[in-house]
């Protein structure tokens, strides 16, 4: 019990560090070429997840922080597991100037009066969703998301489970 705690304590002090670093303006975006599709199966593959998510095969390109993108993607991917447990699914798709990744499960899904806070710090849907997370995790995708010029949303069904939708630009401005 001791050392799932202080295990927990860990996680929690740096998330709580992170979005202090996020507020305050200092995180640096480190722009390079990223392989959406590589990057989402190298974190499929780490965590141990190539059993639980299936990835479209359709490839993406963009120039943005990759390392934000894994993030990003690792939250969006652990919380389909946790709370579904089946049908993950990762869509990556071209919109024209943007893209969009989508996370997908077949889980109980969100309801509808729950969705305009769960981006919210320390927001927990409810007891079944209570986990041992700290509540800081969509609160910490989405301002990294927004760091690198994109944005989070997000559509759920009680019977069909959620959808978590990462939108990227294509291509971003010089800086």
């Amino acid at each position: 019990l001791l050392t799932a705690d202080v295990s927990r304590l860990r996680v929690l002090v740096g998330e709580l560090m992170e979005i202090s670093r996020l507020d305050a303006g200092s995180e640096q975006v480190q722009r390079a070429v990223a392989d959406v599709r590589s990057i989402v199966t190298a974190l499929i593959s780490a965590r141990g997840w190539q059993d639980k998510v299936t990835v479209d095969d359709r490839p993406l390109t963009l120039i943005t922080d990759p390392r934000r993108i894994e993030r990003i993607l690792a939250n969006l991917l652990d919380n389909a597991i946790e709370h579904s447990g089946r049908d993950v699914r990762v869509r990556i798709t071209p919109l024209g100037t943007h893209a969009s990744i989508a996370v997908a499960d077949g889980g109980p899904g969100i309801p509808p009066e729950q969705l305009p806070l769960i981006f919210e710090r320390f927001y927990k849907a409810d007891s079944a969703r209570a986990s041992t997370g700290s509540g800081l995790g969509l609160a910490i995708a989405l301002e990294n998301a927004r760091l690198i010029g994109g944005d989070i949303s997000v559509s759920s069904d009680v019977r069909r489970g959620s959808v978590f939708s990462l939108t990227l630009p294509m291509s971003h401005p010089a800086m």
